[in-house]
């Protein structure tokens, strides 16, 4: 069985642990110092108190003081899911633990400053923060894409990009990830897929306040915009003239 290490049991890193169990992976979910309510309580009953659900019975979850004993020669893939904020203390906390050379899967989104002073994706932060580990080159990749941790978690279907600059890396790691509910497509454009991962939330929030302002609601139609969850969700008339539009227009719709 492959075995995957997950840094990090918050919403993100935890709901992840569901694909790669249900693809035919064990997974070691390693808490951070600031995770350590959590692992105790997926210890104690199995269940994410964050997410609400009883994670797969193939993970096992660990302490950060566990790191290195969860760090086991047969680890296939290492997965952060840890903030951007914590990025750098999860590599360091790896090139102190990795036994050999593997590939590592970033959750986390975000730029960093290279030693340089450079702005750079934080894949490339993380892999020269790895290369002191003395394990010849570490590939570091990405997964992008409009995916919501509480529905991952429940087995939502959720399309991603995931990124590797080796071809056969990105192709391994693929591999790993088949279960039905979870697709992906791959790519080599590993600073396009960061860049446009960041850059979605900033639409996201130009969208919702274009439609906050809109003053034409029916010419320009923002009250088909709905929710993340698929649920209706805040509308300048209120939601009752929302639903009554929608309403008109499944009528007009059936010719009636």
């Amino acid at each position: 069985m492959p075995e995957a290490l997950i840094l990090g049991a918050g919403v993100m890193g935890s709901a992840f642990s569901v694909p790669l169990c249900d693809s035919g992976c064990g997974v070691k979910l390693v808490g951070t110092h600031l995770d350590e309510s959590i692992i105790e309580t997926v210890k104690a009953t199995g269940k994410h108190p964050r997410l609400g659900i009883s994670l797969p019975a193939a993970v096992v979850p660990y302490t950060i003081n566990e790191l290195s004993d969860a760090m086991t020669e047969d680890v296939d893939l290492v997965v952060i899911g840890v903030s951007s904020a914590g990025v750098e203390w999860a590599a360091r906390r790896l090139s102190a633990t990795m036994k050999r050379s593997i590939p590592v899967l970033m959750l986390t989104k975000g730029l960093a400053v290279s030693g340089d002073g450079e702005l750079v994706i934080l894949p490339d932060r993380v892999s020269a923060l790895l290369e002191v580990s003395n394990l010849g080159e570490i590939p570091v990749g990405a997964v992008g894409g409009p995916c919501i941790a509480g529905e991952l978690a429940v087995r939502r279907h959720s399309g991603v990009a995931i990124g590797f600059r080796e071809t056969h890396t990105l192709q391994s790691v693929r591999q790993l990830l088949n279960a039905p509910y979870y697709h992906h497509h791959g790519t080599d454009d590993l600073v396009g897929l960061e860049v446009c991962a960041a850059l979605k939330n900033f639409f996201a929030i130009a969208v919702g306040a274009a439609n906050g302002a809109n003053p034409l609601p029916i010419v320009v139609p923002c009250h088909r915009v709905v929710g993340s969850d698929g649920n209706l969700c805040g509308y300048g008339g209120g939601l009752h003239i929302k639903v009554r539009l929608l309403a008109l227009e499944s009528l007009a719709g059936a010719g009636l």
